[in-house]
């Protein structure tokens, strides 16, 4: 509602953190779909934004995969809380990820990394937490065995590596 008789509808977006691929595709659904709809559509940032879709207080969520799954089923963090109302209406670019370490760096794979100050913890990108543990098992690790800088998002992670706090840090191609 815009208090216009003659306005168009507006429609929110709830998008991930600027810098994020999650808020690189929503403001592009936001820019396609008013110049192809003519609903005004403005992106909102935030975290979390299952809980807010789900509880009616946008329209549309761009969310990681796993994320929406885990809300929708009320798992982990959502435990208590499944997200009923939510709806896939497009699936999400498929992620590529990986640590990402400078070029003149002495790590070549992951089991390198034990005991190397690397972003984690993730409590506004809980999938990026559980990506990492996916990715440490693979080799027989797990977060303990990092010196773990504890950082809210994906975006504060990669910051913490550009600033030089971090040897590596988790970060995605696609």
């Amino acid at each position: 509602e815009t208090g216009r008789a003659d306005a168009h509808p507006m429609m929110v977006i709830q998008v991930g953190q600027p810098g994020g691929v999650l808020n690189a595709v929503g403001t592009g659904v936001a820019k396609l779909g008013t110049e192809k709809t003519g609903t005004g559509m403005r992106v909102r940032v935030t975290s979390g934004m299952d809980a807010l879709v789900g509880a009616g207080d946008t329209e549309l969520g761009v969310s990681a995969s796993d994320s929406a799954h885990l809300s929708s089923r009320g798992l982990r963090h959502y435990e208590g809380r499944p997200q009923k109302s939510l709806r896939l209406a497009l699936p999400g670019p498929p992620l590529i990820l990986g640590f990402v370490v400078r070029a003149d760096a002495t790590y070549r794979s992951i089991g390198d990394l034990k005991g190397v100050a690397v972003p984690g913890d993730y409590p506004n990108a809980r999938p990026m937490h559980f990506d990492g543990k996916a990715m440490l098992s693979t080799v027989g690790m797990t977060w303990d065995d990092l010196e773990v800088i504890p950082v809210a998002s994906f975006r504060d992670g990669i910051q913490a590596f550009i600033e030089g706090r971090a040897e590596a840090a988790i970060t995605s191609a696609g």
